[in-house]
């Protein structure tokens, strides 16, 4: 098959890649590398800066989009990562171009959305709150918007099929006209490329917690629960280090330091910063609620991740007794290599997408992906 992967996400299609081309596919990437530093792309697209939504900027992005169009047809799929890549401008014309100009389309619904936004109010606990508070600094989220739900329902509409990855993002569609098209897998790692390594000598347990998105990675909480460890009875086993966003290439490096990874509190499921953590195997604290569990079809036994609320209390009390059993984090981070392995490597996550490719493409090739 010729795959078009187009846009990109935390890494998402530049580790499924792999695992498509060690099938026998044809693969082409196409994403802006300034949305996504360090990821390699064939089709390179121009995207401004964060902050930088100027009329000059948004004429390049326009221009960019458009210039790249003849390049984007003559696949058998086309894969668009999130409802939303294009200019919202010529959002509508492009995606009806991609589904007139190839074999199937399939959507990757993996980021906030306006029914992401309305269910997940339903669940104990969601990031909407801090989110609101702290990045957006306003009193209604932008996915409320009618633009922004017209735009998202055209692309579930042109979409063939839509991949959920997490359970919230399965769990959002589920009342929808949309449910019938909504299939779940995993994340994918390449996990020949992200190996496990072992952890530096654990004299004071470094951890690390990556300060992006503070109100929707739920740093009102982990801040707090990090200073109390430090300033606690174990603080001098202890090295805690907080950063801003890494490069791609560094963040990786920077793994071999560390002992404990925190991602987020606030979300049900993990990121794909928590999946390369536990790759190398560091230990990780993120969303691994049982519903998460279930959709990944991970068992209890084979879970390595520490499970954290948006809760001050069970954020530290996780931390400290990690610390005071430190001397089991060299077998943890094994187990999250393990796991890592067995339920999100490239070439497994690979196969359930090829398998629902074939299906789509009129192939009597039943879907053997998990959810």
């Amino acid at each position: 098959m010729r795959i078009l992967l187009l846009g990109e996400l935390s890494g998402v299609h530049q580790e499924l890649a792999p695992g498509l081309r060690a099938l026998g596919h044809e693969v082409v990437v196409g994403h802006s590398r300034q949305a996504a530093p360090g990821f390699s792309s064939d089709i390179p697209f121009f995207r401004p800066a964060p902050g930088d939504g100027g009329p000059t900027e948004m004429l390049r992005d326009i221009a960019s989009q458009l210039f790249n169009a003849p390049k984007l047809t003559g696949f058998d799929i086309v894969q668009v990562i999130t409802p939303k890549f294009f200019n919202w401008k010529i959002h509508g014309p492009m995606m009806r171009y991609l589904k007139r100009n190839n074999g199937r389309m399939v959507v990757i619904n993996t980021a906030c959305t306006s029914d992401y936004h309305r269910r997940v109010a339903e669940l104990s606990y969601r990031p909407c709150k801090e989110c609101l508070k702290f990045d957006l600094k306003a009193d209604r989220c932008i996915y409320d918007r009618p633009d922004e739900v017209r735009a998202e329902h055209l692309a579930f509409e042109l979409a063939d099929a839509i991949v959920a990855t997490h359970y919230e993002y399965d769990f959002a569609l589920a009342d929808t006209p949309f449910a019938d098209k909504v299939v779940g897998i995993p994340l994918p790692i390449d996990v020949g490329r992200h190996r496990p390594s072992p952890m530096p000598p654990v004299d004071r347990v470094r951890i690390w917690y990556g300060e992006t998105r503070y109100g929707f990675k739920g740093s009102a909480f982990i801040l707090p629960a990090l200073d109390r460890l430090k300033a606690g009875p174990l603080g001098d086993q202890v090295e805690i280090v907080k950063t801003g966003r890494l490069a791609f290439d560094d963040y990786l490096a920077f793994l071999e330091t560390l002992h404990i990874v925190i991602d987020q509190a606030s979300s049900y499921g993990m990121g794909m910063n928590a999946l390369y953590a536990l790759a190398r195997g560091r230990v990780t604290l993120n969303g691994a609620e049982p519903e998460t569990l279930d959709f990944v079809g991970v068992s209890e036994r084979d879970n390595p991740m520490v499970n954290i609320l948006p809760d001050v209390d069970h954020i530290h009390n996780a931390l400290a007794g990690l610390v005071e059993r430190k001397a089991g984090l060299a077998e943890l981070g094994e187990r999250s290599a393990g796991y890592i392995a067995k339920y999100h490597a490239a070439d497994v996550i690979a196969a359930h997408y090829a398998a629902l490719y074939r299906k789509l493409l009129g192939a009597d090739v039943p879907i053997t992906a998990v959810g």
